[in-house]
């Protein structure tokens, strides 16, 4: 699902897709919900990924 919000198209049918509209919104995750994210900062290098172990 966080794929489909952070890098699909923004449609009413999944609502948060609205948030990549937004100047400045953080999106917090853990590794395993961001496995399936095809982001990366070469492509994309507004996009910082902040990463720690959490358990």
């Amino acid at each position: 699902m966080l794929a489909h919000v952070m890098e699909g198209p923004v449609t009413p049918m999944i609502p948060g897709s609205a948030l990549q509209e937004h100047p400045n919104c953080w999106v917090v995750t853990d590794r395993a919900a961001s496995t399936q994210l095809a982001l990366s900062t070469m492509d994309h290098p507004e996009c910082v990924w902040l990463t720690r172990d959490m358990s």
